[in-house]
């Protein structure tokens, strides 16, 4: 709760120093893009402003996410104004953001298993608000929960469901067809059951909502949903940067082979990132990888271990900042594509 109030009230010039110390965590752990789902100050799109390009992980930032008046979102940001409608308030947003935002449910209940939340704007509202953001060339994220607030999101052209939990195989098929990009997040309901009291009724709750979200996550592989790798890093025990090699774990325990859950990671981040030059070893790209010691079944696990090198910038001679170990000499992966 302290931590929760102070994130609420502290000044930009307070938290910059979080953010910086986030960002370098990121890149150590081999994180070369993040997309950043708002905050009540805005702070993170300020923050990328001041960030010297090519210094740092690329940072997309979403300013402040939209809300209801009332509903859950106070955190990452605003509600949309009284007698304005979402789509007036999209249309008309000043700020240079990289993509929008939307809240559309609360959040998962840590007291009552499957609880769901009625969604916080109409079907209309969001497809009104959407086609508003699509107009202006900004991408949706849309925060949801639940089979109707993820069912309306996907319906109304959302290019990407944030968690969705508690969603149904219909909803899945509508995913899959529109292709829609779906980022489970299953590690926070992980890290939930990890820092909550052992035995403790949310701490089981956490355990049966994780659970809950493998078995969704090998429904989707099935049905054809994209899956995108993501970690609502800044939840309670949910860290920049290692973090996202455990929800690459949690991907493969959920049925995904290794190749797809590296796809996840990569190719499919970087393109709902709205970044086409990262994500592919292709002839004529630029470096831009992570060579693993080690057999490839073991890779999530050295991955989070950090047992790699990272390989970055070949193409004009450059390497990336030292991280764990230095570089070596690249030719040596070429013997293995």
């Amino acid at each position: 709760p302290l931590a929760r109030r102070r994130q609420l009230y502290a000044s930009f010039d307070e938290l910059r120093p979080a953010m910086s110390r986030h960002m370098s965590d990121l890149l150590t752990h081999g994180v070369i893009a993040v997309r950043d789902g708002g905050d009540y100050g805005g702070y993170a799109l300020r923050f990328r402003n001041q960030v010297p390009p090519g210094r740092s992980t690329r940072l997309r930032a979403a300013g402040k996410a939209w809300r209801r008046e009332g509903r859950y979102g106070r955190l990452i940001g605003r509600p949309v104004p009284i007698g304005t409608s979402l789509e007036t308030a999209l249309r008309t947003d000043p700020d240079p953001v990289d993509h929008v935002k939307l809240v559309n449910s609360g959040v998962n209940s840590l007291k009552t298993f499957g609880l769901r939340t009625a969604p916080q704007f109409s079907f209309d509202e969001l497809r009104a608000g959407i086609q508003a953001a699509h107009d202006r060339d900004l991408p949706v994220m849309v925060h949801c929960n639940g089979e109707q607030a993820v069912l309306d999101a996907v319906e109304a052209g959302c290019d990407s469901v944030e968690h969705g939990f508690f969603i149904d195989e219909d909803t899945m098929s509508r995913m899959a067809e529109r292709r829609t990009v779906w980022v489970p997040t299953a590690v926070t309901m992980l890290a939930y059951a990890g820092a909550l009291p052992a035995g403790s009724p949310e701490g089981d709750v956490a355990r049966r909502t994780f659970e809950h979200q493998i078995g969704l996550i090998e429904k989707a592989r099935r049905c054809g949903v994209t899956i995108a790798a993501g970690t609502d890093a800044g939840s309670l025990g949910v860290h920049h940067g290692p973090s996202v090699a455990l929800e690459m774990k949690i991907l493969a325990e959920a049925g995904l082979s290794v190749p797809e859950v590296v796809r996840c990671a990569t190719w499919n981040g970087a393109r709902l990132l709205g970044y086409p030059d990262l994500g592919l070893l292709r002839p004529g790209a630029a470096a831009r990888f992570l060579a693993v010691e080690g057999a490839p079944d073991r890779l999530l696990e050295n991955l989070a271990e950090r047992r790699f090198i990272k390989v970055m910038g070949l193409s004009t001679g450059r390497h990336s900042p030292d991280l764990s170990r230095q570089p070596r000499d690249a030719s040596r992966c070429r013997k293995h594509p």
